[in-house]
């Protein structure tokens, strides 16, 4: 099953396995909420990366994915997070990461990507972040 409904697009794998994600805005932050499988899935064409792609094309350049309901994550949904990151540095972007869950968290540190990314557990924090001036580096 797949539905496009304000922002969300849903898809159904498998019976039971399926991922959602719902963006909103938070002033200039685009919030992409992932619910679900992050992975390989049987409807092509559907992916988080085309999602920060299109918003992106809108005009996001700030991001920030909330991982809170993320219950599976394979090597596919780790590339797609990686080719997220690359297009929205590619465009000047920012990309933080929220809410990561432990099986998650340990998937990064396993597979060294979690440096790549600032993380946080509360949301306002890290919508925040995005306007804190950070230091010249040396």
């Amino acid at each position: 099953m797949l539905r496009g409904i304000c922002g969300r697009i849903r898809i159904d794998v498998q019976g039971d396995k399926q991922m959602d994600i719902i963006s909103r805005k938070r002033g200039d932050v685009v919030v992409l909420d992932i619910k679900g499988n992050l992975g390989i899935t049987e409807i092509e064409g559907i992916t988080l990366h085309k999602k920060v792609k299109g918003e992106l094309e809108e005009g996001g350049t700030n991001f920030l994915l909330n991982f809170s309901d993320v219950v599976f994550m394979d090597s596919t949904g780790v590339g797609e997070l990686l080719a997220s990151f690359v297009s929205i540095r590619n465009r000047s972007g920012k990309i933080k990461l929220e809410n990561l869950p432990p099986k998650i968290l340990f998937l990064f540190e396993v597979t060294g990507i979690i440096g790549l990314f600032e993380k946080f557990d509360d949301e306002e924090a890290a919508v925040q972040s995005f306007h804190e001036a950070r230091p010249a580096e040396k």
